[in-house]
């Protein structure tokens, strides 16, 4: 995550870099995890992804008290 935020400010006037970067550090990231886990571990990481992608989608707001 820190280094999310270095490349975030470090990149926040080139937009395709500062995606290319954190596409890189994606790569990176589910290479090291392809290294150290088991298979079904990286099934259950990936359905969790997929499911915090989706509930991120989700206005918060929407549909609340108040």
């Amino acid at each position: 995550m820190t280094r999310l935020d270095e490349i975030s400010w470090q990149y926040k006037d080139d937009i395709v870099e500062q995606r290319a970067r954190i596409s890189e550090m994606e790569s990176q990231y589910e290479a090291e995890c392809s290294r150290i886990l088991t298979p079904s571990q990286i099934s259950v990481l990936r359905s969790e992804q997929q499911h915090d992608d989706i509930r991120s989608t989700i206005d918060v707001n929407e549909g609340g008290v108040g």
